[in-house]
């Protein structure tokens, strides 16, 4: 049985994956399945030394190896357009009066 369905129709997340219910964070599904969503924060792997990253490419190895069940991972990247901040910058750069600070932005 397939759990997601598609429709034409703007419907929720939740009709459309069919949750029967929610029990202390784990979403039961029909046929009595159950799935647990994990959201995490990035970390900047590059920017690590190279001991850091064995030690993090050993924790999760470690981590994955000690689960019970299947996983699935989805990774998404999301654009960040910064053209906003950067006219508000230079909005405050051509105000400011004061030399050190007008330094300061565009340092």
């Amino acid at each position: 049985m397939w759990l997601l369905t598609k429709s034409k129709n703007k419907v929720s997340s939740r009709s459309q994956i069919k949750i029967k219910e929610v029990k202390d964070s784990v979403l039961v599904l029909p046929n009595n399945q159950y799935r647990v969503v994990l959201e995490t924060s990035s970390i900047n792997f590059e920017l690590k030394s190279e001991e850091e990253q064995d030690v993090l490419i050993d924790s999760f190895q470690n981590f994955l190896n000690s689960l019970p069940c299947e996983l699935q991972i989805a990774v998404r990247v999301r654009e960040v357009d910064i053209d906003h901040y950067l006219d508000q910058i230079s909005q405050t750069m051509n105000q400011e009066k004061v030399k050190v600070y007008k330094n300061q932005i565009t340092n």
